[in-house]
């Protein structure tokens, strides 16, 4: 059943932030791809702070697994979306889901995490990666951190770079922004694919 609702949350995902036609690969139509992690010419990079300071921006306080988590969406579904990396900031598979390192480091200790708790700048995001995240807030965000992290722990990115390890082992692995690219975008190809045969 939990399987199932988080298949369709998925989908809705998919086909709201990609409101655009894709081409053959599942990538936008119109787009050029761009490394992840390389920033935009003449305009500085939100970093993960950035973007988990508009999140609480617009969700109030929540606990800082469940941030990592909308963090971690955010940067995957922008990835899609606009075939680019919202943040620079490495996410790492630990045992308990992605958790971009740097962003732990300026709240550990702390369970629940307030608006202007994080240093970051909710204004520096442009209004494509607002969209991005606008986007995940609304599918993602009324999500518990537990649940979230279930649902990170069934999606080949954080399975992937967790290989060898055993489920509560530490490790600090990095999940490739291109397989999280590959990855969500294949399953947002998958979902319109079957959209389209069942309007047959």
């Amino acid at each position: 059943m939990m399987r199932t609702t988080l298949r369709v949350l998925l989908l809705k995902i998919a086909r709201s932030v990609l409101g655009a036609a894709l081409t053959s690969d599942g990538r936008q139509a119109g787009s050029t791809l761009r490394l992840p992690g390389v920033q935009r010419a003449s305009v500085t990079m939100a970093t993960a702070h950035d973007v988990a300071a508009y999140i609480l921006k617009q969700r109030g306080p929540m606990t800082a697994m469940k941030l990592q988590k909308l963090v971690y969406y955010a940067q995957a579904w922008h990835l899609v979306r606009a075939d680019k990396a919202l943040f620079d900031d490495v996410i790492q598979a630990w045992a308990a889901g992605p958790v971009v390192k740097s962003l732990y480091v300026s709240h550990r200790g702390k369970y629940t995490l307030s608006p202007g708790d994080i240093a970051g700048n909710a204004d520096a995001l442009d209004p494509s990666e607002r969209r991005s995240v606008d986007v995940v807030l609304g599918y993602y965000g009324n999500r518990t951190a537990e649940q979230l992290s279930e649902l990170t722990h069934s999606e080949q990115p954080w399975i992937n770079a967790r290989n060898g390890l055993g489920p509560m082992e530490r490790g600090e692995r990095v999940i490739d922004p291109t397989e999280m690219m590959d990855y969500y975008t294949a399953f947002a190809r998958e979902q319109r694919e079957r959209a389209q045969s069942e309007r047959r």
